[in-house]
């Protein structure tokens, strides 16, 4: 259930598990839907990516270039993600594993994408809280100097 006030145009959807999210990132994605209906958040990738079936065979080696890694928040103008959801629920189809993807797969608009951050790391596994609290550390020593 989305509840929202009835002036509201955009909103953001975040992943709690991205605590490092930046003023920045935040900044960049509320403007970016001034002039776009949908927005996700996006880096590069650093590594090559392979495709493969499930015996764990090689199928391809896409473009890295084309490939990104997927961040929050995403942004949506306010009708098309609650007509997104709406959808979902009426096909009983809860295999998203993002709302971008989600406005993609119905096609409700074109999902333009925002350069995210590296530090916008996502806490999964247990290394990645070593990691946070060192990001963390790493902004405290910059913002005291």
């Amino acid at each position: 259930m989305i509840s929202c006030s009835s002036d509201t145009d955009k909103v953001l959807i975040h992943d709690a598990a991205r605590p490092l999210v930046s003023h920045s990132i935040i900044a960049r994605c509320i403007n970016a839907l001034d002039a776009h209906d949908a927005i996700s958040t996006i880096i590069s990738s650093a590594d090559t990516i392979y495709e493969t079936d499930i015996n764990s065979n090689l199928i391809s080696i896409p473009v890295r270039v084309s490939l990104k890694r997927v961040q929050t928040p995403q942004g949506f103008k306010l009708e098309i993600i609650k007509q997104a959801h709406l959808l979902a629920i009426g096909e009983n189809k809860s295999d998203f594993s993002d709302d971008a993807g989600m406005v993609f797969y119905y096609k409700l608009a074109q999902v333009f994408l925002v350069e995210g951050e590296e530090s916008n790391i996502k806490i999964t596994y247990p290394h990645d809280l070593i990691i946070a609290k060192e990001l963390l550390d790493q902004n405290e020593k910059h913002s005291l100097s």
